[in-house]
């Protein structure tokens, strides 16, 4: 059988890794709740770099969708500009129509006046001054529209 003194020390030293032994499951819980703690900031860092790349992806969206919107803006302002481009040119050519038969009409009249006999001075007047009136209605004429 063992002695006294045998099993004491037996005890102590059960004591001993007993208490080695607590102490490196309370370091083991202190390391979990550690490595737990570090777990929850890195998952709550990865939930913050989602939120940042759900943000990133909606600008990019919106600045996509002003783009194309732009885009539309650009193309229907450069179709308007055409538009406008044609119809100013259709109207120069009416007004170089109109300008050209008054013209003609000018032309007439003055070969008309030429062509006049001697004795018919009354009908020379009155030529004359619808030729004048026709002059001051062309001087009035905003220069568009000449």
């Amino acid at each position: 059988m063992m002695s006294f003194e045998e099993m004491q020390s037996i005890l102590q030293e059960i004591l001993l890794s007993q208490r080695q032994f607590q102490a490196e499951i309370v370091e083991t819980k202190a390391t979990a709740e550690r490595a737990n703690q570090a777990a929850e900031r890195a998952n709550q860092a990865a939930e913050r770099a989602n939120q940042a790349a759900e943000r990133a992806t909606q600008v990019a969206e919106r600045a996509t969708q002003v783009a194309e919107s732009n885009g539309r803006a650009i193309q229907a302002m450069l179709e308007q500009a055409a538009t406008d481009r044609l119809e100013a040119q259709e109207r120069a050519k009416h007004h170089e129509e109109r300008m050209q038969r008054l013209e003609n009409l000018s032309a007439g009249l003055i070969n008309l006046t030429v062509s006049l006999d001697e004795d018919r001075p009354t009908i020379l007047r009155l030529l004359n001054s619808n030729n004048n009136k026709l002059d001051l209605l062309l001087d009035r004429l905003p220069p568009q529209q000449q």
